[in-house]
């Protein structure tokens, strides 16, 4: 039996005292009440978080909860997390309050899965919202996952970018990655580096491979828009493959089992340090992952020459107000000063937060305000000039996703083909779909 999630007033403490949100008011919809104005009546706001790591009270109130009461006073938010009792079905299904839930667009099927997704456009519209300071294809993601309307708005997003060892090249005597690689210049390199010396392996290159499919370039989408249906069989699908493939076969780097993991290359980077390259595209890397031992900078990230100086999809993370909020328009108020150039400005300069927007000086400045491990780095890399339009969005992406990514560690390890894994892929995504539309 499922133990029935405990009341909010057990699983949420009492909101911390705002802490100052530097910055003069830009006017923005839904300030203060005005002179002679009523004040507004007190509200909790609770904002829930899909998943278990990443986040927890205290990061999520200095970094969202504490500015958003300074510039709201009557707004005091809380913060509820994925955990055992608190998932998100569970707390629907208990009837428990959750007023804005933030998932990043990959796992949005959260929201979809439990029928908490409402369309905001008309309040955005009344508050005379400015979308056009959001980085365009940032926002195409949510128009997508809600079908032409928004159902939150984009907050922050994650790098598009590559991290690396300069202490593996120079003990090498290789030159450090430019800006401006192609993925055939960055497997040149990590040939270079892919050997052992002295007892130690060396690999040159590591990332996420599931987040490398799935936001991948060509925005190829895991679910076609017009037939409904997964399609694996073209020709770039497995380009894809063979492109990631062959960095990880390379003679003195080949995966095992043990290391084809997202956690065990994220190691191999950070912890183990015997990575000369890591693509980052989860989340924004942070001491103590990078730690004083790793000495790193960034390049841009890897590009195909047919599609310029084109990036990944965009990733970013979303807040979306529920169906089920009785505060809608306080929360959308308190999300929309979020997505500030006030609010964006500071925690780009703190180096907590890489921006959605698109001014020059927000993105330039990520990680230059003092104490920042980001300060005097190549932060202009950690965007690309161009994000590639974001592919369908559909809630059956997250399973697809894993689908696809055990069939490329198929191949790394020499298990299976490209085309069986392919094959198998679509076969097993579609009977999924099929099963959801017979339901």
């Amino acid at each position: 039996m499922i133990r029935k999630p405990l009341t909010l007033a057990v699983l949420l403490s009492v909101a911390s005292l705002a802490a100052a949100c530097s910055g003069a008011s830009t006017g923005d919809a839904g300030s203060s009440p005005k002179t002679g104005e009523a004040p507004k009546k007190p509200v909790d706001l609770v904002f829930y978080y899909t998943s278990t790591t990443d986040w927890n009270e205290q990061s999520f109130m200095r970094t969202f909860g504490d500015p958003i009461k300074q510039k709201y006073p009557h707004i005091t938010p809380k913060f509820l997390q994925s955990g055992k009792g608190t998932t998100l079905p569970e707390l629907v299904a208990a009837g428990e309050q959750i007023d804005v839930v933030f998932v990043s667009t990959g796992l949005s099927s959260r929201l979809l899965e439990v029928g908490l997704q409402y369309d905001i456009t008309p309040m955005l519209k009344q508050n005379k919202f400015d979308e056009s300071a959001i980085e365009p294809q940032t926002l195409a993601a949510g128009r997508i996952i809600g079908q032409g309307g928004l159902y939150g708005l984009p907050v922050y997003t994650v790098p598009a970018t590559m991290y690396y060892n300069k202490d593996i090249f120079d003990k090498f005597g290789f030159a450090y990655p430019k800006d401006g690689q192609t993925w055939d210049d960055t497997y040149q390199l990590a040939s270079k580096l892919s050997r052992t010396e002295g007892g130690q392996k060396y690999v040159g290159l590591r990332g996420s491979l599931g987040h490398l499919l799935h936001i991948n370039q060509p925005s190829l989408p895991m679910v076609d828009p017009a037939s409904g249906r997964s399609d694996f069989s073209s020709t770039k699908w497995k380009g894809l493959y063979d492109n990631l493939a062959r960095f990880y076969k390379l003679p003195n780097s080949a995966a095992n089992k043990n290391d084809v993991h997202q956690q065990a290359q994220r190691d191999a980077f950070f912890k183990n340090q015997n990575a000369g390259m890591w693509l980052a595209m989860t989340n924004l890397h942070t001491t103590p992952e990078l730690s004083p031992s790793l000495n790193w900078d960034i390049a841009t990230f890897p590009t195909f020459p047919e599609l310029g100086q084109t990036g990944p999809q965009p990733y970013p993370t979303y807040f979306y107000v529920t169906s089920t909020s009785k505060h809608k328009e306080d929360a959308v108020d308190a999300i929309s000063f979020l997505t500030t150039k006030e609010y964006q400005l500071q925690k780009s300069k703190e180096g907590q937060l890489l921006t959605i927007l698109k001014d020059p000086e927000v993105r330039n400045g990520f990680g230059q305000g003092e104490g920042s491990i980001y300060k005097g780095k190549n932060v202009k890399a950690l965007l690309p000039q161009t994000y590639a339009s974001p592919a369908n969005i559909t809630k059956f992406d997250s399973s697809i996703r894993i689908l696809l990514e055990n069939g490329l560690f198929s191949v790394i390890l020499g298990e299976k083909d490209i085309n069986t894994v392919l094959r198998e892929a679509e076969e097993e995504s579609n009977k999924q779909i099929k099963a959801d539309a017979n339901k």
